[in-house]
């Protein structure tokens, strides 16, 4: 397993809830984002006869439309916070990725940066737990794709699977 640096991103998005009268919670999130990786880049083969760089880093970017379906559960962790435990399947739809490479070899600097075929659903197990106190929360969740990202990943025996832990902020309309 190829392991990807972490790079914080941001997302936007709308969710919408219905909580019944037993406390069980169904909803749907819609979300953009845009998502990234960096790993540091110790040496380069091949170029001008010389296998180390001075410094350098990769960068794995890529852009989803984003569906969380959702089931849950709402309880009242202490008075005055109301907490909802979410599971469900995320699922993104792959709109752009890209690769970009910076470093230095022997005083030389060099860019490139190009577009990849990057998956077109990267389907993604997701918990996540929300505390809200009156009409502003505090989410936190985890996400572990199941889609392997081949241009992610530098050897044919590696895989790299995406991995996300989110925190946001939310507010209730009503």
């Amino acid at each position: 397993m190829a392991i990807l640096g972490l790079f914080p991103m941001a997302c936007l998005g709308i969710s919408v809830q219905k909580t019944t009268a037993g406390r069980m919670v169904f909803g749907i999130e819609v979300s953009g984002e845009t998502l990234a990786s960096r790993q540091h880049i110790r040496s380069v083969s091949g170029y001008a006869g010389s296998d180390n760089t001075d410094e350098g880093k990769h960068v794995f970017r890529t852009s989803f439309l984003n569906f969380f379906p959702s089931i849950g559960r709402s309880f009242n962790l202490i008075p005055r916070i109301k907490s909802t435990v979410l599971i469900g399947p995320d699922l993104g739809i792959g709109l752009r990725s890209q690769n970009i490479y910076d470093y230095t070899i022997q005083s030389l600097e060099l860019n490139h940066t190009y577009r990849t075929n990057g998956p077109k659903i990267d389907f993604r197990p997701r918990i996540e737990v929300v505390n809200y106190l009156g009409k502003v929360g505090l989410s936190v969740g985890y996400s572990h794709g199941l889609t392997n990202y081949p241009e992610a990943s530098h050897t044919p025996s590696e895989s790299a699977n995406s991995r996300y832990i989110r925190i946001g902020f939310q507010y209730r309309i009503r």
